[in-house]
């Protein structure tokens, strides 16, 4: 039990506000109230007096021993994140404070390495994440300058402390709220973006692992910056947008740094400040919507749109006084279904603020509004943090000496709260998120917080136990940003888009060098196929709208490929994963029927022409014994010539378009021996029978292969009657046949005729006797 003494409140005795300048405040005030980005604040309209009150007493957690942990000349804003730094089973906890980042074992006492002196305030939480793919986690941190916030330097460090290298980056402005590490282009290393204030400009940039400027960043946004950045795929296309407040408008990038259509988007007399966008699907269509919040004069509201910049329906909600919070997400009343929590604020003396919780169309669960409360400014906290099996809600606070206070699931106040953050009266916790999990690796959960005294600028970092179960289940909101990248990107129950692929793809070869591919349609999955992709090696080779179940692939080169289709949808938009993969081996086919033939020295080949297929035919390839004899050739046959002694294997191949060799052809033998050399001579034999009646056969010989040879018959008059043979021959002996006719295929007379052959330069003339 503990008993907190003289706790220092404001008593207002007026419950309307107005918006007044930081800056006309009394400086008692100033200490104790967050201006928005251009300074103002919004104020009950009460007189205000200091009191002494005593509070009661209570049961409290525990506070670890070693904690809390001091850092003087500090403040503190969004909490702490955790890592395990080392090899232990047990986190790590990081905080920024002041000008450090510092480094915490659960004992209270400081990781060797640790803290980290920057040359700026932090004003933000670090973020932890693996940005340069070495597997391991680097610690990062945006700064800027407390006077005017317009300078700033950007830090990476390694878990011993280590400045990574290529920085610290020298900012074109004062990098505002957290960093966001998220990896845009999916190479395994994770991508910086951070928001840059220069007044009255502001921008996006994103860097990479090494400090270099990411391409086609940084983008300029309409005015100062609001909030930290957010990443994720809202599209559904699988590559993520990047989502950025400025003070008076949200804008969405695509990775090109385009606008996305309907963006920047501004909501009329509303302007942002420090409310992180938070990308969740909110109402199940399968792609995450943006959530944030927003200021007018005097209220505040809740907006949710989608990736097109249209509102969700039952959205934007309305809140009596600003929202300076990050919305929380979580099941709160444990239906099922996720809910929107978000506090709002107003300076004030008396309790007028509230936790708001709606379902996903904008009704207000019950029980909710909560409070009245203090203003909250920090993200609300969401787990099971007594072990009821509900979730509760734990909220900063900006009364002096108040703590963390925390209220059940059904907007009741939980007994025993709030709980202590601060050993001095002047202590808060304004804008610092509470942080939980099992840090020690005990099955219970802890609580991470801390306050900063606003009289002596000292920060004071708390860990209590709880003695309670760790329910994963039920931690929904355990760090500011959704997660230890302060990214946004609330993704744990999120229900991403079907895109479920074509089923049963089956390929089959036909004739030889076309394939033909068929798939059954998709498993339904609520969205509509508008077209299927066919891939072949993994490169999209035909798209095909509407509902085609099968793809001819004609023509192929001989050899190996992989098949696979997806299947592209529409509302939402998307591609699936491949359909099953085949493989298939196409050929080119080869000659038929060789056949090679001894002639004395020289082995003729003779074959026939390869199975028609759809590819044009240029030109065969002549193989003897595995190597290559003679290629371009365009007849059906080939003369070997010269042949020394010996056995021979000779194969043909037929080169089809585009240069491809088809298979090759079975081989044939042939032999050379002494016994059938004969030497060949260009000669006209002679006929027979001769005299003949009605038929006779000239025989002749040709010396050399591809011989042009002519044979032409004449009367006694010298006329030419009848032409027997105009045509290239192989090496080799020939014939031919006259059956006694002309060339008009009219019979001819009874008498003598003359032949006469013609080949190069050799010429021969010989008489025949036809009679009838």
């Amino acid at each position: 039990m503990r008993k907190l003494i003289f706790l220092c409140l404001l008593i207002s005795f007026s419950l309307s506000a107005t918006v007044v300048n930081y800056s006309e405040l009394p400086a008692e005030l100033q200490k104790r109230v967050v201006p928005d980005m251009e300074g103002r604040v919004l104020m009950s309209d009460d007189d205000t007096s200091w009191i002494e009150q005593t509070s009661i007493s209570r049961d409290l957690p525990t506070v670890v021993e070693g904690w809390p942990v001091s850092y003087a000349g500090s403040n503190c804003h969004n909490g702490a994140i955790y890592v395990n730094m080392d090899e232990d089973s047990e986190a790590e906890i990081l905080f920024g404070v002041g000008t450090k980042v510092t480094a915490l074992n659960l004992d209270g006492t400081v990781v060797p390495g640790w803290p980290k002196q920057l040359n700026f305030y932090i004003w933000s939480s670090p973020a932890a994440g693996d940005i340069d793919g070495d597997g391991d986690i680097e610690i990062v941190c945006t700064s800027r300058n407390n006077t005017n916030a317009n300078s700033g330097e950007l830090y990476a460090f390694e878990l011993d402390g280590t400045p990574c290298e290529g920085f610290p980056v020298v900012q074109a402005g004062g990098g505002t709220n957290n960093v966001s590490l998220f990896d845009l282009d999916a190479d395994g290393d994770m991508e910086i973006l951070v928001n840059i204030r220069n007044h009255p400009q502001g921008w996006v940039y994103v860097y990479d692992g090494d400090g270099s400027v990411y391409p086609c960043f940084p983008q300029e946004l309409d005015y100062i910056p609001g909030a930290g950045i957010s990443a994720g795929d809202i599209t559904g296309d699988g590559i993520p947008e990047i989502v950025a407040l400025s003070y008076n408008m949200l804008h969405v990038f695509d990775l090109s740094g385009n606008l996305l259509p309907g963006f920047p988007l501004s909501n009329n007399g509303y302007t942002y400040s420090y409310s992180q966008p938070i990308l969740f699907d909110l109402d199940d269509d399968g792609l995450d919507e943006i959530i944030w919040g927003g200021c007018s004069e005097a209220a505040g509201a809740v907006f949710v749109v989608n990736y097109d910049a249209s509102s969700v329906e039952g959205w934007p909600q309305v809140t009596d006084q600003w929202i300076f919070g990050t919305v929380a997400i979580g099941d709160v009343d444990q239906d099922g279904s996720m809910d929107v929590v978000i506090g709002d604020q107003v300076s004030s003396g008396t309790p007028m603020d509230h936790i708001y919780a709606w379902n996903a169309v904008g009704n207000a669960i019950e029980g909710f509004p909560a409070g009245p409360t203090n203003a909250i400014y920090a993200q609300i906290g969401i787990a099971d943090l007594d072990g009821d099996n509900n979730v509760e809600l734990m909220i900063d606070d900006n009364n002096f000496g108040f703590g963390y206070d925390c209220y059940n699931n059904d907007g009741t106040h939980c007994t025993d709260w709030p709980i202590t953050c601060g050993t001095v009266w002047s202590s808060t916790t304004m804008q610092i998120t509470p942080a939980f999990g099992d840090v020690d690796n005990d099955g219970e959960i802890e609580i991470i917080g801390a306050a900063t005294d606003i009289i002596g600028w000292v920060v004071e970092c708390y860990l209590w136990e709880t003695g309670e179960v760790w329910n994963e289940d039920l931690a929904y909101m355990i760090v500011d940003g959704c997660n230890m990248q302060h990214n946004g990107q609330y993704s744990s129950t999120a229900s991403p888009p079907v895109f479920n692929p074509p089923q049963n793809l089956v390929s089959e070869v036909i004739n030889f060098n076309d394939v033909t591919l068929t798939w059954d349609e998709p498993e339904p999955s609520g969205s509509e196929v508008v077209e299927y992709g066919v891939y072949r090696d993994g490169i999209l080779i035909q798209s095909l709208y509407g509902n085609i179940l099968f793809y001819n692939d004609t023509a192929l080169n001989a050899g190996d490929y992989e098949y696979y289709v997806t299947a592209t949808y529409d509302d939402p938009a998307g591609e699936s994963e491949p359909s099953n993969i085949e493989t298939i081996t196409t050929t080119l086919p080869a000659p038929q029927n060789l056949v090679a033939v001894p002639n004395g020295a020289n082995i003729m080949l003779t074959w026939d022409p390869p199975e028609m297929i759809n590819r044009t035919l240029d030109s065969y390839n002549i193989y003897r014994n595995g190597e290559l004899l003679a290629d371009n050739i365009t007849s059906l046959f080939y003369i070997d010539i010269n042949v020394p002694l010996g056995t021979y294997e000779y194969q043909v191949s037929a080169t089809y378009s585009g240069g491809w060799e088809g298979e090759l052809s079975d081989p044939v033998g042939g032999i050379v021996s002494s016994a059938n050399i004969i030497l060949l001579i260009t000669k006209l034999e002679g006929n027979s029978p001769n005299p003949f009646n009605p038929i006779t056969e000239i025989n002749f010989s040709v010396a050399q292969t591809s011989s042009f040879v002519t044979i032409d018959v004449y009367n006694l008059k010298g006329q030419k009657i009848k032409t027997l043979m105009n045509d290239i021959l192989p090496a080799g002996q020939h014939s031919v046949i006259w059956k006694g006719t002309d060339d008009a295929g009219k019979a001819v007379s009874s008498g003598v005729y003359l032949y006469k052959m013609k080949s190069g330069n050799y010429q021969n003339t010989k008489k025949m006797i036809l009679m009838k």
